[in-house]
C-alpha cells in the first residue's frame, strides 16, 4: 500500500512540473522501498507501476503531436518506440498463436518490457534536473549501504533472512541498488570520494565477483591507452598487485566458490567440451545443480547455449522465440536441463526465466529478433556516450557501458528498473549535453 502511495506522490509531482521529486520518488518504487521488509506489501508489482507510467507519458506526447517531431533528433528514442511495438506485435502474435494466454502473454510484456521503456520518462528532465535527481538518489542509496551493514551487527531491517556465509564476511541480503553507477558518478562527476568508498562495501561484502570484475573491465576499457605508458603502467600494475595479494589473504574464501577458482571458472566458460555438456551439472540429492567441476559462469554461458540450441533444433522459432510464454503457464511445456533454481516450479528450476543472465530468456523468448534489439542498444548508447571526450559524464557512461555488457553474463540487475533508470537519466544528460556544445560552438562560429 505504501509504495502505491509513493506512486501516485510520483505521478503528483510529474503532472506539476517537480521533476527531480518526480524521479526521486519513482526511484524508491523501482527499489521497493530499498526492499525494507516494513514496506514489503504492495497491490501491484513495481513493473505494473512502471509500465502505467511510462505508457502515459508515451502516449501523451504522441497525442501532443511531440512524439514523431523527437523521434527524428533522438535516434535512441526512435529505437525504444519502434521496438516496443514490435515487443506488442510480439505478444499479440503470442496470444493469436495460442503460445500462451492473454493473461501470461501481456504479464510477460510487463515484467520484460517495463524497465525498457524508462528512457520516455527519463528525457524529459533538463540537466540541471538529472543533477538534482541523482543527488537525491545517492543520498537514498547512502542510507540504504547505512542499513545494509547493520546486518553486521544482527539487525537486519530487509525482507529477506539475515545471514553470513560461515567463516566468511559474505552478506548478499539487501544490497542497494545500481551501486557501481553511483560509485562512478560519486568519483568522477561530484567527486565525493567518501560516498564513493561507501558504495563500495556492499559490491565487496556481497561478494559480488561478477560485479566487480565487470567494473574492473569498464575501467580496463577506459585507460586502455594509458596502460602503456610508463608512468601509468607502474602504477596500475603496483595496483593489480596490492589488489591481488589483498584478494588472496582476505577474500579468497569468500570468493571462491565450491571447489573452482575464480580463473578456473572464467576458463571453464570458453571451454566447448565443457559448456555443451549439461549432464557435467547433474546434482545429487536435493540439489537439484551441481557446481564442483565447472563453476556457476560456465553454467551460465551453458544455459544459454541450450536454449540457442533449442531454436537451432526447432527453426520455426529461430526469428522470434517461442514467444512470451510464461514461466508459470501451463503452456510452459520446455524439458531444459539447465536454470536456475526455483523450488515454485515443478522442476525445481526455472525453464524460461533467469536471473543468473540476461541473454537466456531473451534468446528463448525472442529468438534472433531480441538479439538484434539488443545489439542495436548497445550500438546506440555507444554513439550517445562517444559524443564528448571532454565530457565527464560521457566518461563514466563509457565505463559503465562496458559494465552493462560484462555483467550481463552473471547477473539480470543491468536490465531491471532500477538499474535502467539511472543509466537512462545518464545518457539523457549526455544527449543534452551534446546539444548544448553544438550550440556554443555554432553561436562562436557566427
Amino acid at each position: 500500500m505504501f509504495i502505491l502511495l509513493i506512486f501516485l506522490a510520483s505521478i503528483y509531482y510529474w503532472l506539476r512540473g517537480k521533476l527531480v521529486g518526480a524521479i526521486t520518488l519513482l526511484f524508491l518504487v523501482v527499489t521497493n522501498i530499498m526492499d525494507l521488509k516494513f514496506f514489503s506489501g504492495t497491490i501491484l508489482e513495481t513493473h505494473n507501476y512502471i509500465f502505467l507510467f511510462t505508457n502515459f507519458v508515451l502516449l501523451s506526447d504522441f497525442a501532443k503531436g511531440k512524439l514523431v517531431a523527437d523521434m527524428k533528433e533522438d535516434k535512441f528514442l526512435k529505437l525504444l518506440v519502434y521496438g516496443y511495438l514490435c515487443f506488442l506485435l510480439h505478444c499479440f502474435l503470442t496470444i493469436a498463436l495460442r503460445l500462451d494466454s492473454i493473461k501470461y502473454a501481456t504479464a510477460t510484456l510487463r515484467v520484460d518490457i517495463s524497465a525498457l521503456l524508462l528512457y520516455f520518462i527519463a528525457r524529459k528532465l533538463s540537466m540541471a534536473d538529472i543533477k538534482g535527481a541523482f543527488k537525491n538518489i545517492c543520498v537514498i542509496t547512502v542510507v540504504h549501504c547505512v542499513l545494509y551493514l547493520l546486518q553486521y551487527v544482527g539487525i537486519n531491517l530487509f525482507g529477506g533472512e539475515n545471514y553470513l556465509n560461515e567463516g566468511t564476511s559474505t552478506l548478499r541480503n539487501g544490497t542497494p541498488a545500481a551501486l557501481p553507477l553511483l560509485f562512478l558518478l560519486q568519483l568522477y562527476v561530484f567527486k565525493n570520494y567518501k560516498q564513493a568508498f561507501l558504495f563500495v562495501i556492499p559490491m565487496f561484502g556481497g561478494a559480488a565477483r561478477g560485479m566487480l570484475v565487470a567494473l574492473a573491465t569498464g575501467f580496463a576499457a577506459f585507460y586502455r591507452k594509458l596502460i602503456f605508458k610508463p608512468k601509468y603502467f607502474i602504477i596500475i600494475a603496483v595496483t593489480v598487485v596490492i589488489s591481488y595479494t589483498a584478494y588472496n589473504q582476505f577474500l579468497a574464501k569468500d570468493y571462491q566458490r565450491y571447489d573452482v577458482s575464480f580463473t578456473q571458472e572464467i576458463a571453464k566458460a570458453f571451454d566447448p567440451k565443457t559448456l555443451t555438456d549439461y549432464s557435467a551439472y547433474a546434482g545429487s540429492g536435493n540439489n537439484a545443480f551441481s557446481f564442483k567441476d565447472n563453476g556457476t559462469f560456465a553454467f551460465r554461458i551453458s544455459m544459454v547455449l541450450e536454449r540457442f540450441s533449442y531454436l537451432l533444433h526447432n527453426p520455426q522459432y529461430l526469428p522470434f522465440g517461442v514467444g512470451m510464454v510464461a514461466e508459470e503457464s501451463e503452456n510452459n511445456n520446455f524439458r531444459f536441463f539447465l536454470g536456475t533454481a526455483n523450488e515454485m516450479y515443478r522442476s525445481g528450476y526455472c525453464m524460461i526465466a533467469s536471473n543468473d543472465i540476461v541473454w537466456s530468456s531473451v534468446v528463448l523468448r525472442y529468438g534472433l529478433f531480441g538479439i538484434i534489439f539488443w545489439i542495436l542498444f548497445f550500438i546506440n548508447t555507444k554513439k550517445i556516450l562517444t559524443l564528448s571526450d571532454k565530457s565527464v559524464w560521457a566518461q563514466v557512461g563509457y565505463i559503465y557501458w562496458v559494465f552493462f555488457i560484462f555483467n550481463s553474463f552473471g547477473s539480470d540487475a543491468v536490465v531491471r528498473a532500477y538499474s535502467l533508470l539511472p543509466f537512462y537519466l545518464l545518457i539523457t544528460y549526455c544527449l543534452k549535453e551534446k546539444k548544448l556544445y553544438a550550440s556554443i560552438n555554432h553561436n562562436s562560429d557566427v
